[in-house]
């Protein structure tokens, strides 16, 4: 069963611990994935549609099926989520999410030497904002 908010605190917990022991090729990969999947959970508990197994729904294609950046492209631009609530109070948690603009989910293929590294800290710092955003809604009880 798919959980992205579940995902998302794997993800950069993993990240974490990956930096942390200086594997900072795949700490910025778990980074994007951690913000891939907590902007899921917030659009999945405002009502985007899924498959009975919690993913996304196939059809009729919405582009939120898509990776980072595209997703956070998509994501900053919404006024109102899929339930028709406004979704500015969130947005405006994630001003680094355009920290994403050189980050691939291809990536995880590239020689080391090719990755952009040095956008980590911004990885980080955007990942960091999407846990405290997560952390909010669930305060403000639009998730669990």
């Amino acid at each position: 069963m798919i959980n992205f908010r579940g995902a998302a605190r794997r993800h950069f917990a993993d990240a974490k611990l990956l930096e942390q022991q200086v594997r900072t090729a795949n700490a910025g990969q778990l980074y994007g994935f951690c913000v891939e999947c907590g902007l899921k959970a917030l659009l999945v508990a405002h009502g985007l549609p899924t498959e009975s197994n919690g993913d996304i729904q196939r059809k009729p294609k919405t582009g939120y099926r898509e990776h980072m950046p595209s997703l956070g492209q998509i994501v900053s631009g919404l006024t109102a989520f899929p339930d028709g609530r406004q979704a500015t109070r969130y947005v405006a948690m994630l001003p680094g999410i355009a920290a994403f603009s050189d980050w691939s989910v291809d990536h995880r293929y590239y020689d080391e030497s090719r990755l952009p590294l040095a956008s980590l800290p911004g990885w980080r710092g955007a990942a960091t904002e999407v846990m405290s955003m997560l952390d909010q809604a669930i305060v403000d009880g639009v998730m669990q």
